[in-house]
């Protein structure tokens, strides 16, 4: 939007006015000597022990609650889109898509997405609702971002990669945290309370958000017949945890939290409107070495259609509804032993995994699923640390799982790491792709307009002879940081892809039948290059660049180049600021029949976007901020069937004590 340039042209004069000066309290003005990577945080997901990130055999970035805050950001997915070789796909306002290193469709699932361990991918469809996790940016700790095969530890969802997004305990927070955006399309509130005694903590957060769709000429929203203007979102949340220390030193913890949800999505079936609710449970228990973890996640969603996707001259699907509930429940076990040098870590699993949904399968649908773990890391000499581990799952329909991974882990300096990675991961088939016996009905031929094509209904049939999806992983690593100034990441990788999910058309007649079927092998190598440096106390940048190169069914599935650079720092010390961009290379998305057949363009330009924020703190406890995206204004899709991406400013607020 055109009035989001103002304060690109603000955000530039105060940037061109000079460093930062003393304020009249004194406070010295900062240094270039002041070490910024002098303490890095440690990582738990790479190996579920706690290490630094030097010796974590994974590539990994890791955003801590200082980097949320300093961002400005207002959504996760934000946050997200700055991570180097992560894919990020906005088909629309509300729906957002996943992926590392490439091989990003609609209705992704292959990342592995948790919120303190308990995963958030939705099992009927192995996806992720980005924009609706049950999480402010304010109660997060850090997020943990792992790229690469995690099936060694985690099974069937992280067959390219983890995001796990780690809240603060009651103790950490503040008495009472809020923080608030408004815009012209958009505003949200989010608010959390927490208490700490000795031996009980607790914490509450809500949250309430609403999205409307980008408001621009070539959004394809502009076809449903409820006019371009519709609502992306509406959400309202609501999250609480209590813990208690028992005097055996046994810490409990006991959290639940509820959705209320309203938003559209994009699939490769038709343009849907999701309305329901979602909720958890779960309960920890830590005692020593011992570690013990039971979740439930219940979905009850009403899906309908919101129009048709398909450009001119298609006319829009007629109504089409159903309800889909689903319920995982899921336990898990883990010890750990500490062997001399060795630490020896495992673990079980069992997942029980329930969909019901008259419309798709005619009924109810439900399997187990069985895992277990054991991992050992060991030092080889004085230098070089040694990790090997394998898990073996057990799924009701493709069968047995083996997911080995080794690394070393070679110390240059101790500032300086060389690492060497191989691993196996995969991705086993989801209810929808196994169970689903769908007909979408489409035009009324009596109906329709002179000109205007009749369209079949469409029939989506899953397959329960689908092998799972597998990939194997070789990493060669560089990890440095330099006078604790500097951080350095170098990566160099290759993957080999067997057995990817696509649909096809078998024999279209009257009905159009749509089938899945399974790939043959693809490869893709790649690079990722990052670097973080700091100018002084008060300024940090980061710059990265990722390259992949595919061969095979899927080579068209991924843009070849993505690129971001950042600075945020203070301009006075009640100032701060932040910039960040990142551009995207061209991305073509013909892959199967479908596209080919319905999808007149496939080709997404290259694109790029640049974020700034503005944040005064008006006292201690009271922040007031402004934060652009997109302030350039390129309006541009993501994916060919997918809204053109805008612009948006927003005033946020905020306040604790």
């Amino acid at each position: 939007m055109r009035r989001s340039l103002p304060v690109a042209v603000a955000l530039a004069l105060i940037a061109a006015s000079g460093p930062a000066r003393p304020d009249d309290r004194g406070d010295p003005k900062p240094g270039p000597e002041v070490m910024i990577f002098s303490d890095l945080p440690d990582v738990w997901s790479a190996t579920r022990t706690l290490r630094s990130p030097l010796d974590v055999p994974n590539e990994v970035t890791v955003m801590t609650s200082d980097d949320i805050r300093a961002s400005g950001a207002t959504s996760l997915v934000e946050l997200l889109e700055m991570v180097p070789s992560l894919e990020v796909m906005r088909v629309s306002r509300s729906d957002v898509n996943v992926s590392a290193r490439g091989f990003n469709p609609l209705v992704s699932s292959r990342m592995l997405a948790m919120i303190d361990g308990r995963s958030v991918n939705i099992d009927f469809t192995g996806t992720v609702l980005w924009e609706s996790l049950n999480v402010a940016l304010h109660e997060i700790d850090r997020i943990e971002v792992i790229r690469g095969p995690g099936s060694g530890l985690y099974g069937a969802n992280a067959l390219m990669g983890i995001i796990n997004i780690i809240t603060k305990r009651p103790h950490q927070l503040p008495a009472f945290t809020s923080r608030l955006g408004v815009g012209a399309e958009s505003a949200f509130a989010a608010m959390t309370t927490a208490r700490a005694t000795d031996r009980a903590s607790a914490k509450a957060s809500a949250k309430w958000q609403w999205l409307d769709n980008f408001r621009n000429e070539t959004s394809p929203y502009k076809l449903s017949p409820t006019t371009r203007h519709t609502t992306a979102q509406r959400l309202q949340q609501g999250n609480a945890t209590f813990e208690y220390l028992l005097d055996d030193g046994t810490n409990l913890s006991v959290s639940a939290g509820v959705t209320r949800l309203d938003q559209g999505i994009i699939t490769q079936l038709g343009d849907y409107d999701i309305d329901g609710l979602m909720s958890f449970g779960k309960l920890n228990i830590e005692r020593g070495l011992w570690r013990v973890q039971a979740f439930v996640n219940h979905l009850d969603l009403d899906v309908n259609t919101a129009g048709s996707v398909f450009p001119p001259p298609f006319p829009p699907a007629v109504p089409f509804q159903s309800r889909i509930q689903a319920l995982t429940s899921d336990v898990e076990l883990q010890r750990t032993h500490w062997i001399g040098d060795h630490t020896f870590l495992w673990g079980l699993n069992v997942r029980r995994i329930a969909t019901t949904s008259r419309a798709y399968f005619g009924g109810r649908e439900h399997e187990t699923h069985y895992g277990a773990f054991i991992q050992d890391e060991f030092p080889l000499g004085d230098r070089l640390l040694a990790l090997a581990g394998v898990r073996l799952d057990e799924h009701a329909k493709s069968g047995f799982q083996v997911s080995p991974r080794a690394s070393l882990v070679y110390k240059l300096t101790d500032s300086q790491r060389l690492r060497l990675l191989w691993a196996r991961s995969f991705r086993a088939p989801t209810h929808l792709s196994n169970y689903a016996s769908v007909t979408i009905p489409n035009s009324d031929p009596t109906a329709l307009a002179p000109g205007i094509p009749f369209i079949p209904p469409f029939r989506f049939s899953g397959n329960e002879r689908l092998d799972a999806v597998e990939l194997d992983t070789y990493e060669l690593g560089y990890r440095g940081v330099y006078d604790e100034r500097v951080s350095f990441d170098a990566t160099l990788y290759l993957n080999t892809f067997r057995d990817f999910h696509s649909f096809f058309l078998p024999n279209p007649a009257d009905v159009l039948d749509i089938g899945i079927e399974s790939d043959d092998r693809t490869r893709a190598w790649g690079a990722e290059l990052s670097v973080e440096f700091g100018l002084n106390a008060s300024a940090r940048g980061f710059a990265s660049y990722s390259f992949q190169s595919a061969h095979g069914p899927l080579e068209r599935l991924t843009p070849r180049h993505k690129a971001t650079l950042g600075l945020r720092g203070k301009l006075m010390p009640r100032l701060r600021y932040s910039l960040a961009g990142r551009y995207v290379g061209h991305t073509n998305f013909e892959t199967d029949p479908i596209d080919a057949s319905f999808v007149l363009s496939t080709g997404v330009p290259s694109h790029f976007g640049v974020d700034a924020s503005l944040m005064y703190q008006l006292r201690p406890s009271l922040e007031l901020g402004i934060h652009a995206r997109n302030v350039l204004h390129q309006v541009r899709p993501h994916f060919p069937l997918g809204d053109a991406i805008g612009s948006e400013v927003m005033g946020t607020v905020r306040w604790e004590f």
